[in-house]
């Protein structure tokens, strides 16, 4: 009887210890010190049992919203492939899976009502997300002759081939991510000024050509003008910027846009043919246009070869 009651105690200091973990909240401690919480609610917390979750889902929220900054969407594509093609009420679109992070996002190639119905529409929403996929690609939308506005999803990084070409667009508003604006993009609309999306890298050929253009605003990180961007707007836009950043601008990408001074930021930049040339617009008192460079500048040169106006560009 006397053992008995020195063995009791033991057992119940060892039964306390056994189930010990459970009662502190089942917190397991990884190689890097923290502590990763077992239970249901998947708390993660520090070596101090401070509760550090929210901490880490802000951080992966911070990098998806910062995505479009981080890729090029030609090099994203070139390196993704085509899982299906799928359509819902609205929209045709392709799955991709990019190759090296295993991540699938949507191109939208336009709409799946007929053509007559698209006809119809004068606005259009297109979301930020298919089936939980960002949407960074967007054509298919010519010939939409009454589409006037369109909200564009956040994420965008593209825009396609005679993506919104002969539609009756007046304003446009594009998000930041926005990288490329392709060949025909916007051609033949409504539209009165643009603002280059701050990560715009190329403008393509004849993207904003026929349009109604009297004021354009680029961006710092424009790299390439295509043929004739720009052409037959028959306006008459004060002055141009463009950035240090470009490389190249292709012949006539402003022909017949009545651009009065231009101003370039680029020592090296690649000029084509009559970029800026007036045609057979003298009755709407259209001036030459003044080319503002820094000396020493490939348009310096470029100036001095086809004894075009040109003025030395301040710091």
């Amino acid at each position: 009887m006397r053992n008995t009651r020195r063995i009791f105690p033991l057992i119940v200091v060892l039964i306390i210890l056994f189930f010990l973990p459970s009662l502190s909240g089942c917190h397991g401690k990884a190689d890097n010190g923290i502590i990763y919480d077992d239970s249901a609610d998947e708390s993660i917390y520090n070596e101090q049992g401070e509760n550090i979750s929210t901490s880490s889902q802000a951080v992966v929220e911070t990098e998806a919203e910062n995505i479009s900054e981080e890729i090029d969407y030609e090099e994203l594509i070139n390196r993704s492939v085509l899982q299906y093609p799928s359509s819902d009420d609205q929209f045709k679109y392709n799955v991709y899976k990019d190759s090296v992070t295993d991540n699938s996002f949507v191109e939208i190639t336009g709409y799946s009502v007929s053509k007559e119905e698209a006809q119809v529409i004068t606005e259009l929403e297109i979301p930020d997300q298919i089936d939980e996929k960002y949407v960074l690609s967007v054509s298919g939308f010519s010939n939409c002759t009454n589409l006037s506005s369109v909200v564009f999803p956040n994420k965008l990084m593209n825009i396609g081939n005679d993506a919104f070409k002969d539609c009756a667009i007046i304003d446009l508003d594009l998000p930041d991510s926005v990288q490329y604006i392709n060949d025909y993009g916007f051609f033949r609309n409504k539209l009165a000024s643009l603002r280059c999306p701050k990560n715009l890298k190329r403008i393509g050929d004849k993207a904003f050509g026929d349009n109604k253009l009297v004021d354009i605003v680029t961006n710092d990180k424009l790299e390439a003008i295509g043929e004739r961007a720009f052409a037959f707007n028959w306006t008459q836009i004060d002055e141009l910027v463009l950035p240090e950043s470009l490389q190249s601008i292709s012949s006539q990408a402003f022909f017949n846009t009545g651009i009065k001074d231009v101003y370039i930021k680029s020592m090296d930049v690649s000029i084509g043919t009559e970029v800026f040339e007036q045609a057979n617009i003298e009755e709407k008192d259209r001036t030459n246009t003044v080319y503002h460079a820094y000396p020493g500048s490939s348009v310096a040169t470029y100036c001095a070869e086809n004894n075009y106006t040109f003025v030395v560009l301040e710091n």
